[in-house]
């Protein structure tokens, strides 16, 4: 039975089988199992845990930062092919190896020694931080919870903007008055397109038609093509494959007749849009090429910065962190962030985001560290870069978190006065025309494709 089972591998049932087949032996599987046990068979199935190698190698993977999908892959392909991903998952929590970790609460945030059941590691965002910091010791729950991971959605109380310096305050107001006085002459001398929405603490600009091409959003676009969220993807995808099959990632570089030839195909190949391009109406006509000239300018600009897109992993991998340590870093900064009532580089200025910055790193001795050769180090401009990719991701995540705090509050408020919330913040405010008429000064442009004979 031992060869059956064991040896060969063999299910349960496959021996029941064979006993029945060969000794006319039917005994039931309650008492096989009993006899499996009482015999001290060694276990069939070896936890995934147990293998050394198995575990080294995860743990090498999660230190380059490498995804639980790739990481599964590379298993695979390494000859651990065995393993699955809900094995794999229960490795990396064995060992502590997360790559991101959840949201929790500040009176969450307790030590080491007060838990008994922690003692084989942090298991949390929270843990881990007052592990390091604290070594152990009672923390401050507040300031614990300013270097829990940045896409915390619950932040402590700060003070308020009018609690600042008011040299601090005095420098933020000329730099916000000299954005608006340049936003307002590039407004006026026609260099910059129409704000749909805030940006950098300026307000949107009034509702209005577009005064050129570049002016059209990919909202109004769809509107025009009446494209719904299947058919506009759909169009995409397929303008995508087109560019890609030609070698086109710019229509500059294309060429006009080649770029409309493109046009030309996708809508020859995109049957629910070609009614729009056979209308007799030669204004309407431009308006509806015109939409997707938007589209497809906007396609490739995809196209090209896909190849430049540097992901939170790549920068990690850059700077020779892995996750936690980077989790640790980015944290700090966003404490840093909120402390200073950050909300965007362009209404901060490039001093004020260089001294941010500059209090991070001296705040942090690994990145100290990982910058202490300078311009000796040949990788030095592109661990600077990776750092600053870093920024942008915390810098990203405030706003969302911002942003979410704002329309919660502006729920709350509106739950307690009994009226329907109608929520602002960032939203891209609705514009009161739904298909805007476009000048004729603007029909004409290199833009607009006459239809295809």
């Amino acid at each position: 039975m031992l060869d059956l089972y064991i040896n060969e591998g063999k299910s349960l049932e496959e021996v029941m089988e064979w006993f029945k087949t060969n000794q006319n032996f039917t005994p039931s599987k309650r008492a096989f199992q009993t006899q499996i046990k009482r015999w001290n068979f060694p276990p069939k199935h070896v936890p995934a845990h147990s293998d050394t190698a198995l575990v080294d190698r995860v743990r090498q993977l999660w230190a380059q930062n490498v995804s639980q999908k790739n990481m599964l892959l590379a298993l695979h392909e390494e000859g651990f092919q065995t393993i699955t991903e809900r094995e794999l998952t229960r490795i990396r929590d064995r060992e502590g190896l997360k790559l991101r970790t959840a949201s929790v609460k500040p009176h969450m945030c307790t030590s080491s020694q007060a838990d008994p059941m922690k003692e084989k590691g942090p298991s949390n965002a929270y843990d881990a931080t007052c592990a390091l910091t604290h070594a152990g010791k009672p923390c401050d729950a507040i300031d614990c919870h300013a270097r829990v991971d940045e896409s915390s959605p619950i932040v402590p109380e700060l003070p308020s903007k009018s609690e600042l310096d008011e040299e601090v305050l005095l420098k933020r107001r000329a730099w916000h008055q000299r954005l608006e006085e340049e936003s307002q002459e590039r407004l006026e001398k026609r260099t910059r397109r129409r704000r749909t929405k805030e940006y950098a603490g300026l307000p949107p600009d009034p509702p209005a038609p577009p005064r050129f091409p570049s002016e059209t959003t990919l909202e109004e676009a769809k509107v025009i093509l009446q494209l719904d969220k299947s058919t506009y993807a759909s169009l995409r995808s397929k303008f995508e494959d087109i560019c890609q099959q030609n070698n086109v990632l710019k229509k500059t570089e294309a060429g006009h007749d080649k770029w409309n030839a493109l046009k030309h195909q996708l809508i020859d190949e995109s049957p629910n849009i070609q009614h729009h391009f056979q209308v007799l109406d030669q204004q309407l006509l431009n308006h509806n090429f015109l939409a997707l000239e938007m589209i497809c300018n906007d396609v490739t600009k995809k196209l090209r910065t896909m190849k430049k897109t540097v992901t939170i992993a790549d920068a990690k991998n850059v700077l020779s962190i892995n996750p936690e340590e980077g989790r640790q870093i980015k944290a700090a900064f966003h404490r840093i962030l909120r402390a200073d009532h950050f909300t965007s580089k362009l209404e901060a200025g490039p001093e004020h985001w260089a001294e941010l910055k500059q209090q991070w790193i001296n705040e942090i001795p690994l990145l100290q560290e990982i910058l202490a050769p300078g311009e000796a180090d040949p990788d030095h401009a592109k661990k600077v870069k990776a750092m600053e990719h870093l920024c942008r991701d915390v810098m990203k995540r405030l706003r969302d978190s911002q942003t979410r705090e704002a329309k919660r509050q502006q729920l709350g408020e509106h739950a307690e006065e009994g009226a329907s919330p109608q929520l602002t913040g960032n939203a891209t405010p609705s514009r009161p025309y739904a298909t805007p008429a476009i000048p004729q000064a603007i029909t004409t442009a290199s833009a607009l494709s006459p239809p295809k004979p």
